[in-house]
């Protein structure tokens, strides 16, 4: 097995940023090891105990996409077995599995709103693709794809969710790793882009991504990303951007009330407002 050059020449260590090279299976470096699995790096920190608590949505994940090989399950087996403990956790995927398709729309009164409603769906992720400029690009919170499809051009796209990676991932140039938000397993300074829809706020501790994604991205390097709750979590609308501050960003843009449609079912609509902030790494 090898990995694409593209590949090669960003990933690092998920905590000391070092490099890492492929032996049968695994990434090292120094201060450890990591998986390939079906072609696709889980790079996250303290990753046995991953992999041990995520191991059967791992093997499904592979087998319902028919990438599950002898390989993965001995590669696989080995960091389970390095796990101090493999009590199973439940993953729960923040991602519907068709976010863009027909949406049933029940007659009635309230008929005519929905419709109005959910053809605002691909706003937002065409308005957050538009901003993405030239160069490297790394996506981080993919989710079903909405905006890693209006990509073009060799992107890196890391989330937690192998299932949400291998759905999204469907352009050979959109390359999968599994790695987390506040530890993003890249080299300091390669990427012209960096993209996040509708993350920051779901993530427990939102400084630590914005501190990463400062690392990330090289100097004037461009930070987009999307959230419903600027706040983050406190009183304060304007909290997002003095974070970005506080992490060496200047913010150059920022759309607010932009619509964010999820569609759950003919009787099961959720409406979110949505700020979209573009930040330039000082």
């Amino acid at each position: 097995m090898d990995l694409p050059t593209a590949l090669r020449t960003v990933l690092a260590d998920p905590v000391t940023h070092d490099r890492l090279h492929l032996e049968e299976g695994v990434l090292r470096a120094r201060s450890g090891a990591w998986p390939v699995l079906g072609g696709v790096p889980v790079l996250v920190p303290s990753v046995h105990a991953f992999v041990a608590a995520r191991r059967e949505g791992l093997i499904a994940a592979l087998v319902d996409n028919g990438l599950w090989t002898e390989g993965d399950a001995d590669v696989l087996a080995g960091f389970v077995a390095g796990a101090r403990t493999t009590a199973p956790e439940l993953e729960v995927s923040d991602f519907l599995t068709d976010e863009e398709g027909p949406v049933d729309v029940l007659p009635g009164p309230s008929a005519s709103l929905v419709t109005l409603i959910t053809q605002a769906r691909t706003l937002l992720p065409e308005l957050v693709a538009a901003r993405v400029g030239r160069g490297r690009v790394l996506e981080v919170g993919c989710g079903a794809g909405t905006v890693t499809r209006r990509l073009r051009g060799p992107r890196l796209v890391v989330d937690r969710s192998l299932r949400a990676l291998l759905q999204a991932c469907e352009d050979p140039e959109a390359l999968p790793v599994v790695g987390d938000a506040g530890a993003l397993p890249v080299r300091s300074g390669v990427f012209a882009t960096v993209v996040a829809a509708n993350v920051v706020d779901v993530l427990p501790d939102p400084d630590a991504f914005l501190a990463e994604a400062h690392r990330a991205l090289r100097a004037g390097g461009r930070l987009v990303l999307s959230t419903p709750d600027p706040a983050l979590g406190s009183t304060s609308d304007d909290t997002l951007e003095r974070a970005l501050v506080a992490a060496g960003f200047a913010v150059d843009e920022v759309l607010d009330g932009l619509p964010w449609v999820r569609s759950h079912g003919p009787r099961h609509h959720q409406l979110y407002v949505v700020r979209l902030v573009v930040a330039t790494r000082a």
